[in-house]
């Protein structure tokens, strides 16, 4: 079965200086915990399960999605579900997600990628001044202005009930 639950935020909602914050947030509910289950202890239930749980943040949509053997479904939905309404949003986890996304800007984009490299430069001339300016992960120096409280907040204010549409199929 796979659950997937987009919601209307992203990069462009990112604030000035602090680009990466949505890409950041979901991260935090990708690879992050609930408030009863620390990342450890949920990636430990999901393992026998084979199950997942991920995000992918775009521009304008984020996109929470999990996939289960039918057998699970019912713990599954609990653990996906409070990992959307109430993520534990730790300092431990924010440190390691927001390490992920500067590697995967300095190492990946600009050491290892030179096409998306080009595509990203590219979109930054096209779009200079515009919130599609800056890649969906953000910018090192964005990444580096964001702090805890603010995840908590952009979470709050934007992963929503009114942000979300349901897909369920299998």
């Amino acid at each position: 079965v796979t659950l997937r639950a987009p919601f209307e935020t992203g990069a462009v909602d990112d604030p000035a200086g602090k680009n990466g914050l949505n890409a950041l947030t979901a991260l935090m509910i990708g690879r992050g915990g609930t408030a009863a289950l620390t990342y450890e202890v949920l990636t430990t239930t999901l393992y026998p399960w084979a199950a997942s749980i991920g995000t992918q943040a775009d521009k304008e949509v984020t996109t929470v999605i999990g996939e289960v053997h039918r057998d699970h479904l019912e713990p599954f939905y609990e653990m996906f579900r409070d990992l959307i309404v109430a993520p534990r949003l730790d300092l431990a986890d924010f440190e390691r997600n927001r390490d992920y996304l500067t590697n995967a800007i300095v190492s990946t984009l600009r050491g290892n990628d030179d096409e998306e490299l080009g595509k990203q430069t590219l979109n930054a001339l096209l779009y200079e001044g515009h919130p599609y300016e800056a890649t969906e992960m953000g910018t090192e120096q964005g990444l580096a202005a964001i702090t805890i409280d603010d995840v908590r907040a952009f979470h709050a204010a934007h992963y929503t009930q009114d942000n979300l549409v349901i897909g369920v199929a299998g």
